[in-house]
């Protein structure tokens, strides 16, 4: 699966992980086709897993910025695919080799399925929203979004499980 504009939702930061999301996907797909090494799909693994993470709390507060009145059934969509992409990160490194391909057809799915069908419902609220905000508000609201950047990705992906309420 690659990324296409057709899942462009106009955010451009959320636009560029939604990007990388698709091509660590696409990464880890690659690394099992070719028959890497455990320790090179585990270490692909989990960058994908670290930057699900980073981009769920990116994402979760651009519509808090917001106030996306869908923020919390958003949410809970997060923590669902969090909680399944965890169990087979688990499962890996209890030696199931499966897991990763099994994450590659989960990704594949979800990215898909969750920017059309669920991203893009927030994309004309976020559009009139920042675009009714003016001068310094809205100047604050997009300086948030970007300042939640690489900064806030380094505490690595066992200390990720709880991403909050």
């Amino acid at each position: 699966m690659q990324w296409s504009d057709a899942y462009r939702i106009g955010v451009p930061v959320i636009d560029t992980d939604h990007q990388l999301l698709f091509a660590l996907t696409a990464q880890l797909a690659e690394a099992r086709e070719e028959g890497q090494t455990r320790e090179v799909v585990g270490s692909v693994m989990n960058v994908l897993v670290e930057y699900i993470v980073h981009h769920f709390r990116r994402e979760e507060r651009l519509l808090q910025l917001v106030e996306y009145p869908e923020l919390n059934e958003h949410k809970k969509g997060h923590r669902q695919l969090t909680g399944d992409v965890f169990a087979l990160l688990d499962r890996w490194q209890d030696g199931k080799h499966g897991a990763a391909d099994e994450l590659v057809s989960l990704m594949d799915g979800w990215l898909a399925g969750h920017i059309l069908g669920v991203d893009t419902r927030y994309k004309p609220w976020v559009e009139k929203t920042l675009s009714d905000k003016t001068g310094a508000k809205a100047a604050e609201s997009n300086w948030a979004i970007l300042e939640m950047d690489f900064q806030d990705w380094d505490t690595g992906v066992d200390d990720q499980r709880g991403l909050g309420n």
